[in-house]
């Protein structure tokens, strides 16, 4: 899936660092996957803009307030179903709008079908 040797902007693939606390928490990639989220019979789709196995950033009109948490299904493209994890807000992606998660709720399963899917080492 995504290529950490290609970092091509016309491919819209290639790692960068994920930092909270002000060091580095696992490799990001750019990669857009769906991501949808369920409220009641409605059910909202968007795009990711990155992923790492601790979380992901949404570039949208996609907004919740910092501690939110939202239950979401990841499309990896990988021949599984959607891996659903939760998530918890951290902060807003830029000043446009949408969201940067941190996984609160992801079995080691989960993680390892992320790592697979980015090629992470």
């Amino acid at each position: 899936m995504a290529d950490p040797s290609n970092t091509s902007p016309a491919a819209g693939l290639g790692p960068t660092d994920d930092v909270g606390g002000g060091r580095r928490v696992a490799r990001r990639f750019e990669v857009a996957l769906s991501a949808s989220e369920r409220s009641g019979p409605f059910e909202v789709v968007w795009t990711t803009t990155d992923l790492s196995v601790t979380g992901l950033s949404i570039r949208d009109s996609f907004s919740r307030p910092v501690g939110t948490r939202v239950h979401l299904q990841l499309e990896l493209e990988d021949g599984h179903p959607p891996l659903p994890v939760t998530a918890e807000v951290i902060g807003a992606y830029d000043e446009a709008g949408g969201v940067r998660v941190h996984f609160v709720e992801l079995p080691e399963a989960g993680r390892l079908r992320i790592r697979d899917a980015l090629r992470e080492d």
